[in-house]
């Protein structure tokens, strides 16, 4: 009797457990705020921010920005998950060409004067960092 009642709860579990595992949740995942502020959206969001903090752009140009950044991080993602098929010098030709595009998109949304602003203040950016690596005597 005892062998029958452990078979019998064994073979229970057994179906219940297989059950479990052929149901399918329909759920939304819950992405927490590290997790959101990876999506292009708001990368795209940040990247304006800092470029309107720089120039002063119009309405227009902050959509058209926006939509841009929207569009290379989309891509760049993308091909960040290609990377480990691509050989490395396949990889770092399409991030140039993928960087090239949005620069040249980047020129004809902004003024010379704007370009000239983000240009001087990513050479601020990169001085700021050569500075910090570099150890002092």
């Amino acid at each position: 009797m005892k062998k029958i009642f452990f078979i019998s709860s064994i073979l229970v579990a057994s179906l219940g457990t297989i059950n479990a595992q052929n149901k399918e949740t329909k759920t939304e995942p819950v992405l927490k705020p590290a997790q959101l502020k990876q999506l292009p959206d708001a990368r795209s969001k940040d990247r304006v921010a800092e470029i309107a903090k720089l120039c002063n752009l119009k309405p227009d140009q902050t959509i058209k920005l926006t939509n841009l950044y929207v569009e290379y991080f989309t891509k760049s993602d993308a091909l960040k998950a290609k990377k480990n098929s691509l050989e490395l010098a396949e990889y770092a030709k399409q991030v140039t060409t993928l960087k090239n595009e949005r620069d040249a998109s980047l020129k004809s949304i902004l003024t010379a004067d704007q370009i000239k602003t983000l240009q001087q203040a990513k050479k601020e950016i990169e001085a700021t960092k050569d500075g910090a690596a570099k150890p002092r005597n």
